[in-house]
């Protein structure tokens, strides 16, 4: 029997170590299992109470955006700027929300309610018609937690 080359040998050895590092890696990635995590204890999750705010019938969500100190929705509608604005005026007013500034900046409506250190901005502007002659409006909706 012919005696094998010490570089065959320890080729055969690294290739067979490497083959069982490989095999008990694998073996450990597929038991494993992570731990669930509480929520209370993720660091970073943070809950507030955010002010519910109406919103118009057949509305299309486009966006929203949240931070520490409130949150801003975008959202389309088919009523006019105008429209939009009466039905925040009505609906805020009636929850007892006070109008502290209204305003007009061509394209955008714009009215600013504020209630107990918070305010809602609501700013609605009427967009170009899409291929079928129909113009939509946007709405951007500013809540401040303050």
């Amino acid at each position: 029997m012919k005696k094998m080359p010490a570089h065959y040998k320890k080729s055969l050895i690294i290739s067979l170590v490497l083959v069982l590092v490989a095999s008990f890696s694998y073996y450990n990635f597929y038991k494993f299992k992570p731990k669930a995590v509480a929520r209370e204890s993720v660091k970073g999750y943070f809950t507030s109470r955010i002010t519910e705010i109406p919103l118009p019938r057949n509305y299309k969500e486009l966006g929203s955006n949240q931070n520490e100190n409130g949150r801003q929705i975008t959202i389309e509608v088919t009523e006019t700027p105008q429209q939009i604005q009466d039905f925040y005026r009505h609906a805020l007013l009636s929850l007892g929300w006070q109008i502290e500034f209204q305003g007009i900046s061509e394209p955008f409506l714009n009215t600013k309610f504020k209630n107990d250190g918070k305010s809602i901005i609501v700013t609605s502007s009427k967009q170009s018609g899409d291929e079928n002659g129909n113009k939509n409006t946007i709405v951007a909706i500013d809540i401040t937690e303050n």
